[in-house]
């Protein structure tokens, strides 16, 4: 009877070690999940962050680029009536 108990005490040390080490092993997996979970806050973060910077500067390149083409509209009437005005100056 005491080898029987003996025996019936190895399994049960067996069987807590195969949980300790099934315990271990969801631990470190649920740090990797956590850490992935995290990881992924972050750069969902950064990334908008980012997106609203590129958004004002395409924003202010779209100002810059209607500014330049006013002003050089505005040049070009202004050469127009130059040439004009000199042309006319010319043939009296």
């Amino acid at each position: 009877m005491l080898t029987a108990v003996k025996a019936y005490n190895q399994r049960i040390d067996d069987d807590l070690a195969k949980i300790s080490t099934t315990g271990d092993e969801v631990s470190a997996a649920v740090g990797v999940a956590i850490r992935s979970l995290q990881f992924e806050d972050v750069v969902t973060q950064v990334v908008g962050y980012s997106d609203s910077h590129v958004m004002r500067l395409n924003d202010l390149v779209h100002r810059l680029h209607s500014k330049n083409n006013r002003y050089t509209s505005v040049r070009a009437v202004n050469s127009d009536h130059s040439t004009a005005t000199n042309d006319s100056t010319v043939s009296k």
